[in-house]
């Protein structure tokens, strides 16, 4: 098997430690950046970390991570950056002026490779380990060993503990558990369908995190639409009992969010374990370390483990204006029935479960898997759902859920490209000399809003505008007038369908003109009215682009075009009037390109943007 290298990258925020406490690994390898730009270049597959002696988050990271690649020959190449700079490679990455250490960049090639600041969970580390160089031997993270003691233990006794009559049950649960399974035959794809189903329409409460007001019973979590793992597990385990499928939440530990500082301590733990073969040892000493909640559902003689918390990707999370809300994500089924193997790589067991799922009163939303913060005001609380489209091409957006709800459109179109720089020779004596001149500067998108009440399942298809592509200088020789480089393109139009109904935004037109001596700013684009006399609608045009110049310099105000702005309608109290591109600065979301100077091509449009919000 070829060795295989890993980077890991890290600039530290945290509690400071003598250097002395960076333990070596006999894979840690010390290098510097110019033999990791080698090896990158040529292809090589790599994992290497940038550190810092004194941040106990590179050595905590450091000693992690090593150990699980210890087993598989992998070597990990560490830079101090005390002493070296981080690869440039690593920079287009990550996209932002400043990192926190520790940061894994983990390549395949170098075409294929991901970089991940402290802030990421060592979670997701592990997954792109996995997806990235095909590490999938539970070896890892070396927890199979408990957890097939522990799982061998179970047996298939005793599974009607873990099913609940279904009178006992909350009605509207039953109602969903029975709408969910509808036209299915077989326990197996009865359970796959339940565990799609939360795993796409519950979102991780990050708020809940954040302020510890914990709604995580089953009724409180379909009610609220959001939760924390113990939220996921009660509300799958509830849905599957109604179904007629015993299933129970296990209580365990994985390397999900706010486990990182716990890592060092379950790594100790469970060598101890190794050591003794004790479960006294995991049992009594992991009690007061924050874990983890999944389920296992008894289907077809076994015990099928399934862990919907992590094959939801939905976050209900705070947004850059401070407030929170829901973002949807796309579910998985990595987590539906992996192996023993394939688990243990992330989730260690305790060996302790959720008993039955049980209604404690009429009305109640209490179960006794463990208590929280809900009341009676659980199914007023209104929920919200936000998606949003930036990427140039065709999407599909669907709402099946929950009515009556009010949907919020909001659609920009994109920026207009820029014109290419020209520049023109004379004659002077026995030589020539080149003055140079300026293009013009794209358009802004136009930007519109729509509000619709829906009663039934709406589906959208939406096309978002591509900005258009700034046009590439132009040289005139000696002799004749000016003449100005190719007009930039114009931005695409952003378009959202539904039902009957079209609503195109317009994109803004590239600087310059069809004449030869055009350098006219490109116009902003135009919303247009409500289609099909809509209400609730409002629009805002984009702005005009700069006007070039011959024979001078404008690069410091020819500006693109600004994004149109809707303001005061919906939700959001701003949206798009994102800035053109001047100087150094690239165009916003819908914003145009700016004129290129002499040799200069013109800089491209930003492109469109769509922003769905639900309410229910």
């Amino acid at each position: 098997m070829k060795k295989l290298t890993i980077v890991i990258l890290m600039i530290c925020f945290s509690v400071l430690v003598s250097a002395e406490t960076f333990i070596n690994h006999p894979n840690w390898i010390e290098t510097r950046t110019a033999d990791l730009d080698r090896r990158f270049n040529n292809d090589e597959a790599l994992v290497v970390m940038f550190y810092r002696t004194t941040c106990f988050n590179s050595e905590l990271r450091k000693h992690v991570v090593s150990s699980w690649l210890s087993d598989h020959n992998i070597n990990v190449y560490g830079v101090d950056v005390d002493d070296q700079n981080i690869s440039r490679w690593v920079w287009e990455k990550i996209q932002a002026p400043s990192v926190s250490l520790p940061v894994i960049a983990i390549v395949k090639n170098r075409n294929e490779y991901d970089v991940f600041p402290a802030s990421i969970s060592m979670r997701l580390i592990q997954q792109r380990l996995h997806e990235l160089l095909g590490i999938y031997d539970a070896s890892v993270v070396d927890f199979y060993q408990i957890n097939r003691r522990t799982f061998d233990a179970y047996g298939t006794q005793d599974t009607a503990r873990y099913l609940t009559p279904r009178s006992q049950i909350e009605p509207v649960l039953v109602a969903r558990s029975d709408a969910i399974v509808s036209g299915i035959s077989g326990d197996m794809e009865k359970l796959r369908a339940i565990h799609s189903w939360v795993a796409e329409n519950i979102f991780y409460d990050y708020e809940m995190l954040e302020t510890g007001n914990r709604t995580v019973t089953a009724i409180g979590t379909y009610n609220l639409r959001r939760s924390i793992c113990e939220g996921y597990s009660n509300l799958t385990a509830a849905l599957c009992q109604a179904a007629g499928i015993p299933a129970r939440v296990v209580h365990g530990f994985a390397l999900g969010v706010g486990s990182d500082e716990n890592v060092m301590d379950v790594w100790n733990i469970y060598n101890t374990y190794l050591q003794n073969n004790d479960l006294n040892t995991i049992t009594t000493r992991m009690r007061g370390i924050t874990g983890h909640a999944w389920n296992e559902a008894f289907v077809d003689g076994r015990w099928v483990i399934l862990d919907t918390t992590w094959d939801s990707n939905n976050d209900f999370s705070k947004r850059p204006n401070g407030t929170y809300g829901m973002i949807r994500g796309e579910k998985t089924d990595k987590f539906f029935d992996p192996t023993l193997a394939n688990i243990s790589s992330s989730h260690m067991f305790w060996g302790t479960f959720g008993t039955a799922y049980t209604v404690s009163g009429p009305g109640s939303d209490r179960t006794n898997t463990g208590g929280d913060n809900t009341n009676a005001n659980d199914n007023r609380t209104p929920t919200v759902i936000r998606s949003e489209f930036t990427t140039p091409g065709n999407h599909t957006f669907s709402y099946r859920e929950n009515y009556p709800a009010t949907i919020e459109i909001y659609v920009l179109g994109a920026g207009g490209g820029g014109q290419g720089g020209h520049s023109k020779a004379y004659q002077q004596g026995f030589s020539t000399r080149t003055e140079h001149g300026t293009g013009a500067s794209g358009g802004g998108g136009a930007a519109a809003y729509m509000r619709i009440n829906v009663t039934g399942s709406t589906s959208f298809n939406i096309t978002v505008g591509a900005g258009g592509a700034g046009s590439a200088r132009f040289s005139k020789g000696v002799g004749g007038s000016w003449e100005s480089a190719s007009s930039g393109s114009a931005g695409g139009d952003t378009t959202v369908r539904f039902g009957s109904t079209t609503l195109t935004v317009q994109g803004g037109r590239g600087g310059g003109g069809s004449a030869a001596q055009a350098i006219s700013g490109g116009a902003g684009g135009r919303a247009g009215t409500a289609p099909g006399g809509q209400t609730g609608w409002a629009s805002g045009n984009g702005g005009n682009g700069s006007d070039g110049r011959h024979n001078n310099d404008l690069r410091s105000s020819n500006a693109g075009g600004i994004a149109g702005r809707i303001t005061g309608n919906g939700s959001e109290n701003s949206f798009g009037g994102g800035g053109g591109a001047l100087n150094a600065s690239g165009a916003q979301a819908g914003g145009g390109g700016r004129g290129g100077y002499g040799n200069e091509s013109g800089t491209n449009g930003g492109n469109g943007r769509v922003l769905i919000i639900v309410r229910y």
